[in-house]
């Protein structure tokens, strides 16, 4: 109303007419806002170029001078070409050339653009104007560093360390200007710290971080990183039910279900296999740091979670989600609605639980009630009536969000455990479902920007199924990014070195792709349509014949080479598969003479 005036429209907003103004700026709470408005004539067949400036600096004169520097159009023009260069240049680490171009769109520019600009930078979007930092949301985020400059992972690790409480309990989110936030019962916050500690070490083998100082939350003592990542993991131990299955609290990754234990008795299969993985990744770091004891506790009790998770949480078809406070099972076939969740399934299999007979039932129950045309569904069937012993997710209507909708963060996990099943096709299928480019090709349905992941995409009981929303502010971009890299490329780091293990849709045809691995450029060729799921690749490293598949560090050291001026890598990588080797096919030769894409093509 202080705006566009009474009645009033975009098309002569009272504001700009000097008829409506408060003098406290616009907003509930004055916000800062701001309008230009102007008048020129514009003659018929005549052209008019406009530009217009935000400047901020620490004062009047500096704003003065940006404003002085940037008011012709062509230096507006080259400011911004400026920004793309740079843009293009953090990027330059990871190449992808393949016959998809929304493969190749999405992982060499928007994916890691909208990670880094979008979450990691402004953390704000259209769907949420925030400016939080989420203590599991922006270490998921920070994966995005990894192939481009790990240092920054290193360094919100850290920062988050400083927001962990004594008792191993953390922020949920916290504001870092007015230094204040949410600290909750959620049952899966902390353990993303060394989750993600681990993975960096595994990514960089920089065991330094373990010994870096930070303070508590609640204490200035200082202690290592080391300490802290025991902390998060003691408070998991310590949050267990009798029978062995992680206690769910206030929630866990999935807020939604907020009301499943708040009285620290309902459960959680899901953290179980999550917690599980965790020991074992930790246990690798804590045996190169020369903790052997540690880490064969931490062995012993992920082997307890995996045991638990399959005595309990196995329902006969797939894996249940978890149990209320009052013992009733949720994500069960014999619950009434949310019979199945997507997340107790892929991470069965992404954590190596679920025995081969198990894991090929769960995955087949994906198949048949989780997959759809716009991406693998959060649940299903969708809650219809509210649950107060649940929580929220039953509130939203039926296909939207968490309720039945594609949560495209656990939908990418969805995408790594078809590759870790190694089925191209499902890999074919998930990845038209939820690609963007793909999926906006019907703008009408799909609704939303094609160039970047959306949080959600509404499911088959929504009014209007595969509807995109909740675009920019997504955690599902960092993820889309390492899935495709890592699993869908297969060019992925392990305890033991480098693994190239691609599992490709046909699809994508001659790939060449470059990534960094520890100060090394690494380029790996194959041809798609060869690929043989059911054979390990061979791979040639600068020409000579390896076994395995597996790069180790002794193995790089001895067969790399100095990287040329033009960018060539320190090791180039042939990959075929066995059944194709005989005919002499699956190596694709370099595709140089295609021109680099603009960000913004």
């Amino acid at each position: 109303s202080s705006f566009l005036g009474r009645y009033g429209s975009p098309v002569k907003p009272a504001a700009m007419l000097g008829k409506a103004h408060d003098g406290l700026g616009f907003g509930r709470f004055g916000d800062a806002a701001a309008a230009l408005g102007g008048d020129f004539l514009l003659k018929p067949g005549q052209t008019v170029t406009l530009h217009y400036l935000l400047a901020i600096d620490t004062d009047v004169e500096a704003v003065t001078r940006l404003i002085d520097k940037y008011q012709s159009p062509a230096a507006g023009e080259a400011g911004v070409q400026r920004a793309e260069q740079s843009w293009m240049k953090m990027l330059d680490s990871v190449n992808i050339r393949s016959k998809r171009d929304d493969f190749d769109l999405l992982n060499n520019y928007w994916l890691p653009y909208q990670a880094i600009s979008g979450r990691l930078w402004g953390r704000t979007g259209l769907y949420q104007q925030s400016g939080a930092r989420g203590f599991r949301d922006q270490l998921q985020d920070s994966q995005v560093w990894l192939p481009i400059d790990p240092s920054a992972t290193r360094d919100q690790i850290l920062l988050h360390a400083t927001r962990q409480f004594v008792d191993g309990s953390v922020n949920h989110w916290w504001h870092a200007l007015a230094d204040f936030g949410s600290h909750t019962a959620c049952s899966d916050d902390y353990l993303w710290l060394p989750l993600f500690t681990a993975i960096y070490i595994r990514e960089t083998g920089d065991l330094s971080i373990l010994k870096v100082k930070t303070p508590f939350m609640d204490d200035p003592t200082e202690v290592t990183l080391k300490e802290h990542c025991h902390r998060s993991i003691r408070r998991a131990f310590e949050r267990t039910s009798p029978r062995g299955i992680p206690h769910i609290g206030s929630c866990d990754w999935n807020d939604g279900l907020s009301a499943m234990g708040v009285e620290e008795k309902g459960e959680s299969v899901w953290v179980g296999m999550f917690l599980a993985s965790i020991l074992d990744d930790f246990a690798q770091v804590l045996e190169l740091d020369g903790d052997a004891d540690k880490a064969r506790e931490y062995r012993e009790q992920s082997k307890k979670y995996a045991a638990a998770v399959n005595e309990h949480g196995w329902d006969g078809g797939w894996y249940r989600y978890g149990t209320k406070d009052s013992g009733e099972w949720v994500g069960s076939r014999q619950s009434p609605e949310g019979k199945i969740h997507l997340n107790p399934q892929t991470w069965a299999i992404l954590t190596g639980i679920a025995s081969e007979e198990k894991a090929e039932m769960a995955w087949a129950a994906v198949k048949e009630h989780l997959l759809s045309p716009y991406g693998p569904l959060l649940l299903a069937p969708a809650y219809t009536q509210p649950d107060p012993d649940i929580g929220y997710i039953t509130r939203y209507s039926p296909g939207s969000r968490e309720n039945g909708g594609v949560y495209m963060h656990a939908a990418t996990w969805a995408l790594a455990a078809a590759c870790k099943r190694r089925e191209h096709d499902t890999v074919e299928r998930i990845w038209n479902s939820v690609s963007p480019p793909v999926r906006g090709r019907d703008a009408e349905a799909y609704w939303a920007e094609p160039y970047v992941t959306p949080g959600n995409v509404d499911g088959p009981l929504s009014d209007k199924p595969g509807r995109a929303g909740w675009t920019w502010y997504t955690g599902s971009a960092a993820w889309l990014n390492r899935v495709s890299l890592e699993w869908i490329l297969g060019i992925r780091p392990e305890w033991g070195g480098l693994r190239i293990d691609p599992v490709p849709p046909r699809s994508l045809g001659n790939v060449d792709v470059t990534r960094r691995y520890r100060g090394m450029r690494v380029r790996v060729k194959f041809d798609a349509a060869h690929f043989e799921p059911d054979v390990a690749p061979e791979l040639s490293v600068n020409g000579e014949r390896i076994e395995g598949c597996v790069l180790t560090v002794e193995l790089i050291k001895r067969l790399a080479r100095p990287a040329d001026a033009n960018g060539g890598a320190n090791l180039e990588v042939s990959v075929r598969w066995p059944a194709n080797a005989a005919a002499g096919v699956g190596v694709v030769e370099a595709k140089d003479e295609r021109e680099p894409r603009r960000i913004g093509s």
